[in-house]
């Protein structure tokens, strides 16, 4: 991603929030720095099977005071992240070599057994969980029709009952897929206002890094400190606009919890959330614009001493030109040395003013543009989740109300059947049945759980 402060890599953190599992790469030349640190908190609440590679032990013999240390930060931020230590040297001279001491030192055995502990494992739970969840989703579809039509079969006033209650939960299909369902205004209310949280947490991040900002201006001289001042701005704007965004998941994934209770369907489990690509999200935004430096030649100092001085030596020689004195002399010439050095450090404080002010407005443009590229961003995100919850909960509607018309028509058609075909009708739905328990259980001990 080119390191934790740059402010073109937002795209970073799309993606973290789908990937299996994230490794932040350190060498061991120093210990973790703030926008280290800022970084890893980020990637820890989007991706929890992330770890830290420490790398390059090789290289440097005090690797492992930097690891004591970097230890010691993940704890104060109580961050329960993986360390490796890694060496890729000592791993290819151990391949080489066949040498196993030195390939466990070289650090790699632990990075395979985080991947396989708690990426591979993980996964396939995962996956197993995911598979019985649909499985029984669509044997509950199943078996409502086949549970319907026996029971009109064996008994057709039981039946007529059975119907009555597939038509109630017929309306309340239909109704959930009105704009007037209460899931459908918890969503609209709920994403309007997360857009004014966000749009508000973010102009607040980076009103605050603006006044740090200036507040650092006052206190220097901004022509020698601009580069300084420059990369720290653009770590810090990176900084807010990554907890922005991470703050943001959170609260969409709580509002989809919120939208899932309210729908009052058992098999509303929630979407994988796409948030979509930030790749050229700051692509707009022009970089930190230049300051001079403020450095003049000695030729402009001498001149502007000169002017200063001017105006000294002319009115003290005047006056002890009247005390019989030459118009030069030492008095007019001591007063021009001193009012030329006040008209030198006056211009350069008009000039340090005037480089404070410029700062100012290049930095108050630059989190503007940023806070208007991301902000649009935002919302066109949170539309784009409002969109997938929708259309999530109205398949859900819709794959509910046809199973449901579907099991109705099967319970009003099984009332017109023979007493013969009847018969054997009540022998293949219990066949059916017998058959849809038997692969519901199956799928319960494929994913470990109860059925």
């Amino acid at each position: 991603m080119g390191g934790p402060g740059n402010p073109h890599t937002a795209a970073t953190l799309t993606l973290l929030a789908s990937a299996d599992a994230v490794f932040v790469v350190s060498d061991a030349s120093q210990e973790f720095t703030a926008p280290e640190m800022s970084f890893l908190r980020q990637v820890h609440t989007l991706c929890p099977a992330s770890a830290v590679l420490l790398t390059k032990t090789d290289l440097y013999p005090h690797w492992r005071r930097i690891l004591d240390a970097d230890r010691t930060h993940l704890q104060d931020e109580s961050l329960d992240v993986p360390l490796v230590p890694v060496s890729s040297l000592l791993r290819e001279y151990a391949l080489r070599t066949d040498d196993a001491s030195l390939q466990a030192e070289s650090g790699f055995a632990a990075v395979y057994d985080f991947l396989r502990e708690r990426v591979v494992e993980r996964n396939a739970d995962v996956a197993r969980m995911s598979v019985a969840r649909d499985v029984r989703i669509v044997v509950e579809h199943l078996a409502l029709g086949v549970h319907s039509e026996l029971t009109a079969l064996r008994d057709p006033a039981a039946g007529a009952a059975a119907v009555e209650d597939l038509q109630r939960a017929k309306s309340v299909a239909e109704t959930l897929r009105t704009r007037a369902a209460r899931w459908q205004i918890t969503l609209a209310d709920g994403i309007a206002d997360l857009a004014a949280d966000v749009d508000h947490d973010l102009r607040d991040r980076l009103r605050s890094v603006t006044r740090v900002a200036e507040k650092s201006v006052d206190d220097c001289d901004p022509g020698r400190e601009w580069p300084r001042l420059g990369q720290w701005l653009g770590e810090q704007v990176a900084e807010s606009v990554g907890d922005n965004f991470v703050w943001a998941h959170e609260r969409a994934l709580a509002l989809a919890d919120t939208v899932a209770e309210h729908f009052t369907l058992d098999d509303a489990q929630l979407p994988s959330l796409h948030l979509g690509d930030l790749s050229e999200l700051l692509e707009p935004v022009d970089d930190l614009s230049d300051l001079e430096s403020g450095r003049i030649g000695v030729g402009q100092k001498v001149l502007v001493g000169m002017k200063g001085s001017y105006g000294g030596v002319l009115m003290f020689g005047l006056v002890t030109t009247l005390m019989g004195m030459a118009l030069v002399n030492p008095i007019s010439v001591g007063a021009g040395v001193v009012l030329g050095t006040k008209a030198y450090r006056d211009d350069r404080q008009a000039r340090v003013a005037k480089r404070r002010a410029d700062a100012k407005v290049a930095i108050r443009k630059f989190t503007d543009d940023v806070s208007f590229q991301v902000g649009k961003e935002s919302k066109d995100r949170l539309r784009a989740i409002q969109r997938q919850l929708r259309d999530h909960f109205t398949d859900i509607a819709d794959q509910t109300l046809r199973s449901l018309s579907e099991s109705m028509k099967a319970a009003q058609d099984a009332a017109n059947i023979e007493q013969q075909e009847r018969n054997r009708r009540i022998i293949d739905l219990d066949r059916q049945v017998t058959q849809l328990a038997g692969l519901r259980d199956r799928m319960a001990r494929f994913a470990g759980i109860e059925s």
